[in-house]
């Protein structure tokens, strides 16, 4: 049989003011107005699914906390925690293992350790995900490969893969559930900027995949690498 896939990638935000020296959008598409207030679409703005062949695997990206946040909840100092929390619903007719890739946005900064040392000027990566306010992920996701850096040079790339096949009209566990704010010196980032954190959501078909690997991971890989293979379609 052959395997179904869709792939959709999803941007989403909630509109923002400036009150604070830096503003971070952490998803979505801009629209910028006058003086120092900023504007962000609060609805997902862009949607595309690719369908290989015949069926009907399908996904979708939703963030229920993130939605909640008001213009305040969004704007980013120094180790603050926001909320989001992305997870996959299942909107097709097969079972379908989730993948989502992440793109940690990065900037040159330093960060202060201990409250006191300063590191160096570098580039970093600006968050760290919690879940549940401890750091790290949700153990029911699994990251995949090692990250990899975008051509820009402005993104670590991160694959996460669910544990278990989602069926139709489920939805996984979310990734993580806020994200935290690295300690970076106060004045690095210019006064007004907006960084995106771009999140795509992967569905494979669950079925007959014959999948190789001794462990969870070596599965999940194995499993996304099907996706890798197959050419997309327009």
């Amino acid at each position: 049989m052959k395997h179904l896939l869709a792939r959709m990638r999803l941007t989403q935000a909630g509109k923002m003011r400036l009150i604070a020296l830096l503003a971070i959008v952490l998803a979505g598409a801009l629209s910028a107005g006058a003086g120092a207030t900023l504007a962000v679409a609060s609805a997902p703005t862009e949607s595309r699914a690719n369908v290989f062949t015949m069926g009907d695997v399908k996904v979708k990206l939703e963030e229920p906390e993130w939605d909640q946040n008001g213009p305040e909840d969004v704007v980013v100092w120094s180790k603050r925690r926001i909320k989001k929390d992305p997870q996959t619903v299942n909107t097709g007719k097969n079972p379908a293992y989730h993948f989502l890739e992440v793109w940690m946005p990065m900037a040159e900064v330093r960060v202060v350790s201990n409250d006191v040392n300063i590191g160096p000027m570098m580039m970093q990566e600006l968050f760290e995900w919690e879940y549940n306010d401890a750091p790290g992920i949700n153990p029911k996701w699994t990251q995949l490969f090692t990250p990899t850096t975008s051509d820009d040079g402005n993104y670590i790339i991160y694959i996460f893969g669910y544990q278990d096949a989602v069926e139709p009209g489920g939805r996984s566990e979310p990734l993580f559930t806020s994200l935290r704010a690295i300690n970076f010196l106060e004045g690095d980032i210019p006064a007004g900027t907006v960084i995106q954190m771009p999140i795509n959501t992967i569905a494979i078909q669950s079925e007959n995949l014959n999948e190789s690997g001794g462990t969870l991971k070596d599965r999940l890989e194995d499993i996304y690498n099907i996706y890798k293979t197959i050419p997309e379609e327009d």
